[in-house]
């Protein structure tokens, strides 16, 4: 199984649940979305990286219907698909992570800083858009050992880090995976106000509430 093979059927689930019958669902969504993780506008500077973070979130996480089937579970049932995409495409897995660059195999590795866990991208996934120690929210698909990291990257910014750490330990208190969802989305949300207030210090902006 290779990174394109993956991402195809990314691209397809997107492309299917987007149009005809389905673009008054997109609409919602992106209400929903915007309420959550911040507006996103055309004269954006970081317009690209928040539709790539919208397009995964919508495929990944946002509930299409009373039985909360995500967008990627209606498509896996909709397609004749290998059973080893399919439960690939199901193992997403949302995070903040460190980006830790390669490994003596050459490898790319990234480390999820809420748990912990380190995960190792295999040979022949592209290079993410991404240096040494950068911190992002993101997402992964997970098979075995092996792990394949979505387009929607929101790459923090370098003077927010100390800020990203100390709420990631209050978060982990709360062991609340919907507070966790909630987190996620702010950063996307403060990063892009950060950016429309011309990159100020970050101190000033990744401001997070006791609740979220």
């Amino acid at each position: 199984m290779m990174e394109d093979d993956l991402l195809v059927h990314v691209e397809n689930a997107l492309d299917i649940f987007t149009k005809d019958e389905n673009v008054n669902e997109l609409l919602a969504a992106r209400e929903i979305y915007y309420d959550l993780a911040g507006e996103v506008k055309d004269s954006d500077d970081n317009y690209e990286e928040r539709m790539k973070c919208f397009n995964d979130w919508y495929v990944f996480d946002y509930n299409r219907n009373e039985k909360n089937q995500k967008v990627i579970d209606l498509y896996i049932e909709n397609e004749s698909l290998d059973e080893e995409i399919a439960q690939t495409l199901k193992s997403v897995h949302h995070s903040v992570f460190e980006f830790l660059d390669t490994n003596f195999r050459k490898q790319y590795v990234i480390k999820d800083l809420v748990d912990g866990k380190k995960y190792v991208l295999p040979k022949e996934h592209s290079r993410p858009a991404l240096l040494k120690n950068d911190y992002f929210v993101g997402r992964l698909l997970v098979n075995n050992k092996i792990s394949y990291l979505l387009n929607g990257l929101c790459i923090i910014p370098k003077d927010a880090q100390s800020i990203i750490k100390k709420e990631i330990k209050r978060i982990n208190k709360m062991k609340s995976s919907d507070q966790t969802m909630k987190f996620l989305l702010k950063i996307e949300r403060l990063k892009s106000k950060w950016e429309r207030y011309g990159r100020i210090e970050s101190s000033k902006i990744f401001l997070f509430d006791k609740v979220l």
